[in-house]
């Protein structure tokens, strides 16, 4: 997730319990590059609840201080159902805990939420 202050974060979990969270600052430098400096990772285990609600747990939480750049461009792609796409594509895979290169915009900028990201 991408919001417009420069803040970020990333979650990932896997099929069993095990998440990750990376939380992130992030700037353009120049026209093309990306930098992104990773601040904190939270990790932990989720189980599920009443009403089929996921509680996560926590079990730590490091601080960390990681910059990275990419070079990156973006286009408009139409496709037959979302119409047009915005893509973000990076000269090499985002590597902190996200696999791929190329992203779309899952919400338009009508929505009032931050810029969020699915890699394709």
């Amino acid at each position: 997730m991408l919001a417009p202050d420069g803040s970020g974060w990333m979650f990932w979990s896997s099929w069993s319990t095990e998440f990750r969270v990376q939380q992130f600052t992030w700037r353009v430098r120049g026209a093309d590059h990306l930098v992104v400096r990773a601040r904190a990772e939270v990790s932990g285990s989720t189980a599920l609840g009443e009403h089929d609600y996921v509680a996560h747990r926590v079990d730590e939480v490091v601080q960390v201080d990681v910059e990275s750049s990419w070079r990156f461009r973006t286009e408009t792609l139409e496709h037959p159902v979302s119409g047009s796409l915005s893509v973000l594509e990076l000269d090499r895979p985002f590597d902190l805990g996200m696999v791929g290169a190329r992203f779309a915009r899952v919400f338009g900028p009508e929505r009032d939420v931050p810029m969020s990201l699915v890699s394709g």
